[in-house]
């Protein structure tokens, strides 16, 4: 905790009027102790919450830093404690941000470049019994071709194409129900 000072003393520290000081002293916004003097650290931090985020400050900390300019701009983000804003400014700051983001999402929905979520999973569930189901057919349908191979040639042909005609088939009905490409050559 830093040695309390006069208001004088604080309006040079921070680099504004006395007057500055003494009118934020009327409104409340600074607090004065028993004695009439000012805790540097809790004023700036109240004179800071009190500031327009939208306006570049010229309050300073009370410690220049080393070979740059001693004023500083108010924090960007706004103030919060548990989520709330804690000025009006930084509520209209935070209601438009979101705004802005809703907007956004309205127009790439609309556009065709969001999709519902539960409308994804439910499309790759569909696929993924689709691919299952055709593979798990795979048995049945070789069984009795494969039961009179005795060749193990023959045989990794004959599972080979009918492997790869599922997967032909499987590509057609994607792109069937995508409308377009899913990047398949048949190679």
């Amino acid at each position: 905790m830093a040695e309390k000072v006069s208001q004088t003393a604080f309006a040079k520290l921070v680099g504004v009027s006395r007057q500055r000081v003494a009118a934020l002293v009327k409104r409340g916004t600074i607090t004065l102790d028993k004695d009439g003097r000012i805790d540097p650290d809790e004023a700036t931090a109240a004179l800071r919450a009190s500031l327009d985020p939208a306006r570049p400050s010229k309050i300073r900390d009370g410690v220049d830093p080393p070979g740059g300019d001693p004023r500083r701009e108010a924090p960007t983000a706004p103030d919060q404690i548990n989520g709330t804003p804690q000025t009006l400014n930084s509520a209209k700051t935070v209601l438009e941000v979101f705004r802005a983001k809703k907007a956004k999402l309205e127009y790439e929905e609309a556009a065709g470049l969001l999709v519902e979520r539960s409308v994804v999973e439910r499309e790759a569930y569909a696929e993924g019994r689709a691919v299952r189901d055709a593979f798990m057919s795979l048995g049945g349908r070789l069984r009795d071709r494969l039961s009179i191979e005795t060749d193990p040639v023959a045989i990794h042909q004959i599972i080979d194409a009918e492997v790869r005609r599922v997967l032909v088939e499987l590509a057609e009905g994607a792109r069937t129900t995508t409308g377009g490409d899913l990047g398949y050559t048949g190679a």
